[in-house]
C-alpha cells in the first residue's frame, strides 16, 4: 500500500512550515486504500500567498491571515501575512515574528471584537518550526510563544483557535514526536499558554487537530484525523475525551474544520478517500450524543471535492467552503473555489464564480455573521503552476461575490523610498572575507515586509577575469535572481529579491572562490521585476571620471547603479543621485552605489571620481 500524506494548514501555512507538511506520511500506509495514493486534503500548492482564516466584526471590518513570500523550493521560508478589509479593499498590516525567526505563517484566528484577536501558526529559526501564537490591539500584532511540548526538539505547528473570552481561548494543532505527528492542545488564560494534552487514538501513533470551537469554558470541540480515520475530542472544562466519530464506508478521512452553535449542535467538514481513488468531501453533524454524515449534492462530473472551513450563524445556518476540482497527483494550483449552506437539515449548493480561464481557484476559511453576510478567504492562480495571490468572497444570502485580496500596496515610483543600506562589516578597512556557503549579516536591521533589495557581491577570482562566479544566494529575507557579472580583477555582481518576507537580515553566498563580501540597499516597496542594467570594464586615468549610464526603459522605475574600482573614491555621483559607499574590500578595492528613481525614459547617467585603476560598473532597473 502507498501511503497516505495529510496536508493542513487551515492551508496557506503549511507550505512555509514545511518541514510538517507530510503530517502523516509513511506511517498512515496502514490506512491507505491501494488505489488511493494520496488524499491532499486542505492542501496548500507549493505557491507563495494565500489566506487561511478570516474573522468579521462588520460588513466593513474584517481581519484575515495566511502567508507571503514562501518559497516552493525552500520549506523554510515565508512570513505571516495580515490583511484588513475596511468595506472597499483589503490593505495589508504588518506581523512582528519573535526575535531571530527566519520564517512564519499563521494559520487561523478568532476574534471577540475588532480589537482584540489571536491568530496561530508556526514561526521557525533555522530549518525547525515551533508554535505561534499572535495577538491584535486592533493597530499591531505582538508575538507570543505557546510552550513546546514535552519531548518535542522539532516541529510544532498550531492550525486552529477558538476564543470565549479574552482569558480562555483553546488552541489546536500538531508536533514532531521522533518522527510521528501528534495531536497538540494550548489553553490559554489571558496571561499564559498551558499544554492540556489531548487523548492520542490507541495504537494509531499519529494524529493531528486541525479545528477547534469553543462555546464556553467548558465545551470545546476539536476535530481532525488519526491514522485510524477521523478524529473527533471533547473537552469539558478539564480534559479531552475521545468521541467515536464516522468513516464513511470504513474509508479513511478527516474533519479539517468544525463550527458549533451550542454544545449540541456542530457541523464539521472535510473529506474522505471514496471509491475509484477519488476525494470526496465529508460533513457531519454532532447533536451531543453521535454524529451524522450528510451529503453535499455536487453537480456531476465535478471531480475531486474537499470542503476545508465552516461557520454556523445558527443550528440552522452554516455555510461550508472548499475546492472542487483538485489535483491528487500535484501540489500545483487546480480545480475551483467550492461553497455550500446548511439549513439545519440538509445541504445546497451555492454557485461561486468561476475563475478566469487558465485559472485556478480555493477558499479555505469562512466566517458568517448572519444568513446574510458571510466572509470566506483563500486563493487563486494560474493552472499547474506555485504562484498564487490571495482572494477573499463575500456572501449576501444569496450570491458570492469575489474580490482580490493582494498581499502588498500597488507599488508605485512616487512611494518608492530608501530604507537602509549596509555591507557585511568584512567590507571597510580590511582584507578578510566569507567562506563559499556561510551566511553573514548583510543589513543592519531585518527587512520589511513586501521590500525590494539590491544585493551587491565582490568575490576574488584567479584567474582575474572570471564572471559569474556565484552560483546561489539563500536569505529569509526573500528570493534572490541574478542580474549581471562583470570583472575588473574580482568578480562583482547584482542579486535581487523584488519582494522581501520582513524575516532576516543576513545571507547566504556559495562559490567556488571560497571567497565573498556583500553589501545591500533595501527599498520600502515591492518591484514587479527588474531589467539587467547591463555593464562596463574601463581604466579610468587618475582621478578621472567612472560614467555609467542606464535607462530605465519605462516610466516611474527606479535606477540602480553599481561601481567596483581597483583604487579609492573621492567623489560619488551627485545629486539627483543617493549615493552608498561600503568601503573597501582589500585595499585598493573600492565599492559603491547609487540608486534614483527615474520618472521618464529617458537615459540616466551617473558619474563618480576615482583615483584611477580599472574599475568595472553595472546596473538594475527595478519596475514599479
Amino acid at each position: 500500500m502507498r501511503p497516505i500524506v495529510l496536508y493542513r494548514i487551515a492551508a496557506a501555512a503549511v507550505a512555509a512550515v514545511a518541514t510538517v507538511t507530510a503530517f502523516i506520511a509513511a506511517s498512515a500506509s496502514a490506512a491507505a486504500p491501494p488505489s488511493f495514493p494520496r488524499l491532499g486534503l486542505a492542501a496548500r500548492p507549493a505557491s507563495q500567498i494565500g489566506l487561511s482564516g478570516v474573522w468579521c466584526a462588520s460588513a466593513t471590518n474584517c481581519l484575515a491571515v495566511g502567508v507571503r513570500g514562501a518559497n516552493p523550493g525552500n520549506s523554510a521560508t515565508g512570513h505571516p501575512l495580515a490583511e484588513i478589509w475596511n468595506g472597499k479593499r483589503w490593505r495589508t498590516v504588518p506581523v512582528r515574528l519573535p526575535a531571530g525567526s527566519t520564517f512564519g505563517a499563521l494559520s487561523h484566528l478568532a476574534c471577540l471584537s475588532a480589537r482584540w484577536c489571536v491568530a496561530v501558526g508556526a514561526y521557525g529559526k533555522g530549518s525547525t518550526a515551533h508554535e505561534l501564537a499572535e495577538f491584535w490591539n486592533g493597530k499591531a500584532w505582538a508575538p507570543g510563544e505557546p510552550p513546546a511540548p514535552a519531548g518535542s526538539a522539532d516541529d510544532t505547528v498550531l492550525l486552529g483557535v477558538s476564543c470565549v473570552s479574552a482569558k480562555y481561548c483553546m488552541a489546536v494543532g500538531t508536533y514532531d514526536a521522533n518522527g510521528n505527528s501528534l495531536a497538540v492542545t494550548d489553553k490559554w488564560n489571558g496571561a499564559k499558554w498551558a499544554r492540556v494534552n489531548p487523548q492520542q487514538p490507541p495504537g494509531s501513533g499519529v494524529s493531528i487537530l486541525e479545528s477547534v470551537s469553543c462555546t464556553s469554558a467548558t465545551f470545546c470541540l476539536a476535530t481532525g484525523a488519526s491514522r485510524l480515520g477521523v478524529l473527533a475530542e471533547l473537552w469539558n472544562g478539564t480534559s479531552w475525551r475521545r468521541l467515536r466519530a464516522r468513516n464513511p464506508d470504513g474509508s479513511f478521512a478527516e474533519l479539517t474544520g468544525v463550527s458549533c452553535s451550542s454544545r449540541d449542535s456542530c457541523v464539521g467538514v472535510g473529506a474522505f478517500a471514496a471509491a475509484g481513488g477519488a476525494a470526496a468531501s465529508l460533513t457531519e453533524t454532532w447533536t451531543g450524543r453521535s454524529w451524522t454524515i450528510a451529503k453535499v449534492p455536487w453537480p456531476k462530473r465535478t471531480g475531486n471535492s474537499q470542503l476545508t472551513g465552516v461557520s454556523c450563524a445558527s443550528k440552522t445556518h452554516c455555510v461550508a467552503v472548499g475546492n472542487l476540482g483538485m489535483s491528487l497527483k500535484s501540489d500545483l494550483n487546480a480545480g475551483r473555489a467550492a461553497a455550500a449552506v446548511w439549513n439545519g437539515k440538509a445541504w445546497t449548493v451555492r454557485p461561486v464564480p468561476r475563475p478566469a480561464k487558465g485559472k485556478s481557484s480555493s477558499f479555505h476559511d469562512v466566517s458568517c455573521r448572519s444568513a446574510a453576510s458571510c466572509v470566506t478567504v483563500g486563493y487563486t492562480g494560474p493552472v499547474h503552476s506555485a504562484d498564487s495571490t490571495s482572494l477573499s468572497g463575500f456572501w449576501n444570502g444569496k450570491a458570492w461575490k469575489l474580490i482580490p485580496a493582494p498581499s502588498s500596496p500597488a507599488p508605485s515610483s512616487s512611494s518608492v523610498a530608501f530604507v537602509q543600506a549596509d555591507d557585511t562589516g568584512t567590507i571597510n578597512g580590511n582584507t578578510t572575507s566569507i567562506g563559499s556557503g556561510e551566511s553573514n549579516q548583510v543589513l543592519a536591521h531585518d527587512t520589511g515586509i513586501g521590500h525590494t533589495v539590491v544585493l551587491m557581491i565582490q568575490t576574488l577570482t584567479s584567474p582575474g577575469t572570471e564572471t559569474d562566479t556565484v552560483t546561489k544566494v539563500s536569505s529569509g529575507m526573500g528570493t534572490f535572481k541574478f542580474v549581471n557579472s562583470y570583472n575588473d580583477g574580482a568578480d562583482f555582481e547584482i542579486w535581487v529579491c523584488t519582494d522581501t518576507t520582513g524575516a532576516a537580515d543576513t545571507v547566504t553566498v556559495t562559490t567556488p572562490t571560497n571567497a565573498w563580501n556583500a553589501f545591500a540597499v533595501e527599498f520600502n516597496t515591492r518591484a514587479t521585476g527588474f531589467v539587467n542594467g547591463g555593464g562596463q570594464v574601463v581604466d579610468p586615468p587618475y582621478l578621472g571620471d567612472q560614467k555609467w549610464t542606464v535607462s530605465p526603459r519605462a516610466a516611474g522605475n527606479l535606477a540602480v547603479i553599481g561601481v567596483d574600482t581597483d583604487d579609492a573614491y573621492e567623489t560619488g555621483p551627485a545629486a539627483p543621485w543617493t549615493y552608498y559607499n561600503s568601503g573597501y574590500w582589500s585595499f585598493p578595492n573600492g565599492t559603491s552605489a547609487a540608486w534614483r528613481v527615474a520618472r521618464s525614459s529617458s537615459p540616466l547617467t551617473a558619474t563618480w571620481v576615482t583615483d584611477g585603476g580599472e574599475s568595472s560598473s553595472q546596473g538594475v532597473v527595478l519596475k514599479y
